[in-house]
């Protein structure tokens, strides 16, 4: 089972970018539908990545992509992350907004 642990990685903190689904600390297994916003003015691009150090304090932490994004997306279906492909243990997702 993989217990999950949400860092939303911002250059600024609005609402308008968020994880809405899953909820940290919530167990996940099989496919999972991950829900979110992205929909900022200027937005150049985006990346939501995992990683296995669930704390994140580590700012040498290795981070995987999920899905890159070019387009902005407001209250969707961001991606589907096959946690399948990966060994049980805590992780964490980052949802990265690029400005132009």
């Amino acid at each position: 089972m993989l217990k999950l642990f949400l860092i939303l990685a911002l250059f600024f903190q609005d609402a308008a970018v968020s994880i809405t689904s899953p909820q940290s600390g919530q167990t996940l297994r099989g496919q999972i539908e991950i829900q979110g916003r992205m929909d900022v003015q200027d937005f150049a691009s985006a990346e939501l990545a995992f990683t296995f150090d669930a704390s994140a304090s580590d700012p040498a932490a290795s981070w995987f992509p999920i899905q890159t994004y070019s387009q902005p997306a407001a209250d969707s279906a961001i991606a589907i992350w096959d946690t399948t492909a990966v060994t049980d243990g805590d992780y964490a997702l980052r949802l990265r907004v690029f400005l132009q």
